[in-house]
């Protein structure tokens, strides 16, 4: 389970706690889901949500750094995508995820992999199309090094980086990567503001109140060690790229400014037959941004 959480992590979960009992938009109009919980890589229990039609074709949802499945409401909560599938989960240390505090739980390719197949395997799912933003995209990068992709039918990349830490990957980091760092520090004077300046870089316009105090609240959910240990993944994905058979999309905001146009260009490079679908008027978060489009892209590439 779980180590025992430090004084710091006792005033985040404070924090999350006002914040979470304040009602949301979204909250008012589903009731919040139980998770399933999931075995992942070295036991790490991984929380896995599903929603829509059971029988449809299956879709796989990823979320990004210091994020949750709360991300990916405009995708679950769609009309026009309940004919699918839709699983969607909290990676290690976010949401209702367990929260191992070790880096070694967070800079580990294999533990990643194991986690994706776990979720995979555990909810049956029948070669879903796995949409992954963000960090995801090393993550989906990692499972298909150790898993191969003849298990899914598809991957989207949203606003997805591949490779970490990597000489030629400097120019993949948008202008505004920076505030990161101070979201790894356990002084709340500084995190909480690096952290809200890191939600407002992620959407060209800004959220609603409602959904800007449900993304801090998950955000703050998320300890500094397990942010800190994410990023010390050092990792390229080019090989797990070349290697894929299945159909790729490339989702970008030429808005983005966390995470630059170059890294879906050098997926697009890299991955010969994947298509891009690059949008003028968003940032980072394409499928808030824009959920009409996302969606009906997501749905056209989820029934093929």
């Amino acid at each position: 389970m779980a180590q025992a959480l430090n004084s710091c992590g006792k005033r985040l979960f404070i924090i999350l706690a006002l914040l979470i009992c304040l009602p949301t938009a979204s909250q008012e109009a589903q009731e919040p889901q139980e998770p399933v919980l999931v075995a992942g890589g070295g036991g790490t229990e991984i929380a896995v949500y599903e929603y829509g039609d059971p029988a449809g074709p299956s879709i796989l949802l990823i979320h990004g750094l210091s994020q949750s499945h709360l991300s990916w409401s405009k995708q679950y909560k769609s009309p026009a995508l309940q004919k699918f599938r839709i699983v969607v989960i909290d990676l290690r240390g976010h949401g209702a995820s367990e929260k191992p505090t070790k880096p070694e739980n967070y800079d580990n390719s294999s533990v990643w992999a194991d986690d994706i197949d776990a979720v995979i395997k555990a909810k049956n799912l029948r070669r879903p199309v796995v949409a992954a933003w963000s960090y995801a995209g090393v993550i989906i990068t990692d499972y298909v090094r150790k898993y191969g992709d003849s298990n899914l039918a598809g991957i989207v990349f949203v606003g997805a980086r591949v490779q970490i830490g990597m000489p030629g990957s400097r120019s993949h980091a948008g202008p505004d990567s920076r505030l990161i760092d101070g979201m790894f520090d356990t002084r709340l004077e500084i995190n909480i503001p690096s952290t809200v300046a890191f939600i407002r870089a992620c959407t060209v316009s800004p959220l609603t109140p409602e959904e800007f105090q449900e993304a801090l609240a998950y955000n703050m959910a998320v300890s500094p060690e397990v942010r800190g240990g994410m990023v010390s993944h050092k990792i390229d994905g080019s090989d797990a790229l070349a290697k894929l058979k299945v159909p790729v999309l490339i989702v970008q905001g030429e808005r983005d400014r966390l995470v630059s146009v170059a890294a879906a260009d050098f997926i697009a490079e890299t991955v010969k037959h994947a298509k891009k679908s690059y949008y003028p008027n968003a940032g980072h978060s394409t499928f808030m941004e824009d959920p009409g489009r996302f969606n009906k892209e997501l749905a056209e590439m989820a029934a093929r």
